[in-house]
């Protein structure tokens, strides 16, 4: 992202001294953050979903344990 801003700062250095400066860059360089930022969500949700995942087998495995315990104490 560090370089995507450093590429709009130099965008905008350029528009402000070139009158033939062509706004598609612009457009293109908007394009590069929204990809970027897309793949940053995805990356972001998939840990979460991780996450989520590995608190359910901790719950479950929790759970499993209780279970046995109270069985055992209850045989005993």
């Amino acid at each position: 992202m560090d370089a995507l801003l450093m590429k709009l700062s130099s965008i905008a250095e350029a528009a402000l001294a070139d009158k033939k400066f062509d706004p598609n860059r612009v457009e293109e360089l908007m394009k590069e953050f929204e990809r970027e930022s897309m793949a940053s969500l995805a990356a972001m949700e998939e840990q979460a979903m991780q996450a989520s995942k590995d608190a359910e087998a901790s719950v479950r495995k929790a759970h499993a344990s209780c279970i046995k315990s109270s069985m055992s104490s209850t045989s005993d």
